[in-house]
């Protein structure tokens, strides 16, 4: 179910409000004993979900006018500090929420609008993070071509305009074994 929601979530066909309540309710199907840490994640998260509805509202009664780079900057601090002090303590899904929607509900945005390559590293890196995550590089067609693949273009994007030769040696690497085709196919005669 959880590899379900995840494809639902990459091809878009949740809302903000939903995507919000599948953290919730994967935060409940944890057997986490550390409930200091889960209540942390279940307030960044919403504090971070709060701050996106609230952007998209604006964003809507002022005629798509697109948000300024503090309105995201504000989001993504949160989830960063979400993913930075709490990422071991998530679940699959939660983390993939949390990588996918920093990347493609924040960084992506941010960077198309304000055209700033300050937040390139960042961007990358979390492109890199969710190409390796495992919902995003499962053995799931439709995922593994959409998710993967944009996953890590966007990271070979992002690291090359950040000049990180590491980073896109590492990609290129992971595209590159991508590309290969799986050993358990039968040989030519």
């Amino acid at each position: 179910l959880s590899q379900k929601i995840a494809l639902l979530v990459h091809h878009e066909a949740l809302a903000m409000r939903d995507k919000a309540e599948v953290f919730l309710y994967a935060t409940r199907l944890e057997d986490d004993d550390n409930t200091e840490a889960t209540e942390e994640i279940t307030k960044l998260w919403t504090e971070a979900m709060q701050l996106a509805d609230q952007r998209d509202q604006t964003q809507q009664s002022s005629m798509n006018q697109e948000p300024q780079a503090t309105d995201w900057e504000a989001e993504l601090a949160i989830l960063a500090q979400l993913w930075t002090q709490h990422h071991s303590h998530l679940s699959l899904l939660q983390a993939f929420l949390v990588l996918h929607h920093v990347l493609y509900g924040i960084l992506v945005p941010l960077i198309n609008n304000t055209k700033d390559n300050q937040y390139a590293p960042a961007a990358a890196g979390y492109a890199e993070a969710l190409a390796l995550s495992p919902y995003c590089n499962q053995d799931h067609e439709d995922m593994n071509t959409t998710c993967l693949g944009q996953s890590l273009a966007l990271a070979l994007q992002f690291y090359q305009q950040a000049e990180d030769v590491n980073g896109i040696r590492r990609i290129q690497e992971l595209q590159a074994q991508q590309e290969q085709p799986s050993s358990s196919s039968e040989p030519e005669l």
